[in-house]
């Protein structure tokens, strides 16, 4: 049996980083030879969709639609504790493999199946690893070596939103976005919901900058989606004269003409959903839009891959708000748009090819009560610099080698 354990529950913006290689590794298994263990805050073992009924319904969505390779394989949500009982079940010829922060690992465990590490962006190699895992696999050469330490980088040709578009920019493509190309194009993707902080330093710097630059900025947070969905007048109920439609916990009135369909005739209908956030939340985000940067931005919350990818295409400047490396910070760099890091990782370190971390430059320190840790803080300054620094050397034969080199790796 392989155990496969993760920290991050699986949903739409945080699968394309280490989430997108544990799901290939889980399908290489055969269904009953395969068991996936996600830690959370709760306190009896759930079976994941069960779970997702009661805190998540569009993850549940997600999970139902976009994840049906691994839905077959037993899946189940456990607090860390019940986890360390729940190994206890497993003999030597079993294997581990962990997917999370090395502080959810149970070090005291001393059974003697093969364990294996995929080191965690901020987590660093001690002796204690080195003896107590079998393998362990790091995403930079930093942290590589001898022995039972190897260096793997991503794969990032195996997946299918690379060939949305070709790596070579179009002049007419700002245009096709009613874009002027005169203007310096500003992506900032908001991943997770704990980007406040981070957040207004970007702005800050942009609203700087546009005294001196042409600059126009999209901000992209995913928290609606589209559904299409095939149904018929019997997955229908009728209130107040009304046809109703059940997507699990909600209900979506139909304001179409049914008449003209029998009860078991399919037909689709399309509805707007959201994940959960807070509505204050997105009404502080879009006032501090309007104060900083007034006209010259646009606001996007429809969760479509193509239009992310496009959006990604066509900047000049990516900011991808997350602390974690994923795909879509490779995409940016296949695509040559220079990526703007607000983490600095010793993965993001490893793939900042073409791009800046500004975070590096700064040396005032904040503790991070969620990831316990203390981190580097980020300054105006440092954001503003690396933005500049990009548009006065755009044309720089420095900047065009490192395009270069980013197709070398990555085209």
């Amino acid at each position: 049996m392989k155990v496969f354990i993760s920290d991050k529950l699986f949903n739409v913006k945080n699968i394309t980083g280490s989430n997108n290689l544990l799901i290939s590794e889980l399908i290489k298994c055969k269904i009953n030879n395969g068991i996936l263990y996600f830690i959370e805050n709760v306190s009896k073992k759930y079976e994941l969709f069960e779970y997702l009924l009661e805190t998540d319904i569009f993850n549940h969505y997600y999970w139902k639609e976009h994840l049906k390779s691994i839905n077959q394989y037993k899946i189940v949500v456990i607090s860390k504790e019940l986890l360390n009982e729940e190994l206890s079940l497993y003999t030597k010829n079993d294997s581990i493999y962990y997917y999370c922060e090395k502080r959810n690992i149970n070090y005291n465990d001393n059974h003697y199946f093969k364990k294996y590490l995929y080191l965690y962006d901020y987590d660093i190699i001690d002796n204690i690893d080195k003896t107590f895992f079998y393998k362990i696999y790091t995403f930079n050469n930093v942290q590589s070596g001898e022995g039972n330490i190897e260096f793997i980088r991503f794969n990032v040709k195996n997946d299918g939103v690379f060939n949305l578009f070709y790596n070579e920019k179009k002049e007419n493509i700002k245009q096709k976005l009613s874009i002027p190309n005169d203007y310096i194009v500003i992506f900032i993707h908001l991943y997770d919901r704990d980007f406040y902080d981070t957040l207004d330093r970007i702005l800050l710097s942009i609203n700087e900058l546009k005294k001196y630059y042409k600059i126009y900025t999209i901000i992209y947070w995913p928290l609606d989606k589209v559904i299409t969905q095939s149904i018929s007048k019997n997955d229908l109920i009728t209130e107040n004269n009304k046809y109703i439609y059940k997507f699990y916990k909600s209900s979506v009135p139909l304001d179409y003409d049914l008449s003209c369909f029998n009860k078991n005739d399919k037909f689709n209908i399309n509805f707007q959903t959201s994940i959960i956030y807070s509505i204050t939340n997105k009404i502080d985000l879009e006032n501090a839009l309007k104060t900083y940067l007034i006209d010259d931005y646009k606001f996007v919350t429809n969760i479509d891959d193509y239009e992310l990818a496009q959006n990604i295409y066509m900047s000049d400047i990516y900011f991808p708000i997350t602390e974690e490396i994923s795909y879509l910070t490779m995409l940016s760099q296949y695509y040559k748009t220079y990526t703007i890091f607000i983490n600095d990782s010793f993965n993001t370190q490893e793939y900042c090819i073409f791009g800046d971390i500004p975070l590096l430059k700064s040396n005032d320190y904040i503790y991070s009560i969620i990831s316990n840790r203390l981190k580097r803080n980020l300054r105006v300054d440092d954001v503003k610099n690396s933005i500049e620094n990009y548009i006065k050397n755009k044309e720089n034969p420095f900047f065009l080698y490192k395009r270069e080199f980013c197709e070398y790796l990555f085209g």
